[in-house]
């Protein structure tokens, strides 16, 4: 098993709109950089049970970070750099944002872990 070491990580905790219609969605984004220079993007949503099989949009600026197909109210992505593509440079105080139907239903802000 390769140990990497973590360079730098960036955290945003997702949290429902005021405007939502859901009761409690929420979420995490994370994007990691190991000193051997791949990087990695982590996505997971829950809460939107009322939303099977629709797809929710994440977006950073002008970035779409990733597609998740809720299934049993939540979705997970994962990608990694130089295995499975290229993540989008994110950075401190950039605005994450979950749209399902063209309707923000979360967002957060990107915070240094």
């Amino acid at each position: 098993m390769k140990v990497r070491n973590r360079k730098s990580e960036l955290e945003a905790r997702l949290n429902g709109t005021s405007g939502s219609l859901f009761s409690r969605p929420s979420g995490k984004v994370e994007r990691t950089v190991y000193s051997d220079g791949t990087e990695q993007l982590k996505i997971s949503i829950r809460g939107l049970k009322r939303l099977e099989g629709k797809t929710a949009i994440i977006s950073s600026g002008l970035y779409e970070l990733a597609r998740i197909i809720i299934e049993d109210g939540r979705g997970r992505y994962e990608l990694e750099s130089g295995i499975t593509g290229k993540i989008p440079e994110l950075k401190l105080d950039d605005s994450v944002d979950v749209k399902i139907n063209d309707e923000i239903v979360m967002t957060g802000i990107l915070y240094q872990d």
